[in-house]
């Protein structure tokens, strides 16, 4: 996502590159926005409830389908989803 955002945002490629590259980057990130889910869990020993945000594995799928509740969660699909969010914070317009 990152290298399609930087070709997005890169006036030396022909606009259709540049718009299907952005299109491409938007709507995934939207995806996974739209489809995350948040979960309350405790925290530590003072048993603190804090609200996360989790994130589905596949873009298509509802993070509550991919990850059930009390399911454990992969780092790797979580970063996934924040670089994709953080890459269609880089487009303009």
């Amino acid at each position: 996502m990152r290298y399609l955002a930087l070709a997005a945002n890169d006036e030396r490629l022909p606009d259709t590159v540049r718009t299907a590259a952005a299109r491409m980057v938007r709507e995934t990130g939207d995806a996974f926005w739209e489809r995350r889910r948040e979960r309350n869990i405790r925290r530590g020993v003072t048993g603190r409830r804090r609200t996360v945000t989790i994130f589905s594995w596949d873009p298509r799928k509802l993070a509550g389908e991919a990850y059930p509740p009390e399911a454990a969660v992969e780092l790797s699909t979580q970063l996934q989803a924040w670089m994709t969010l953080e890459a269609a914070a880089t487009l303009d317009g």
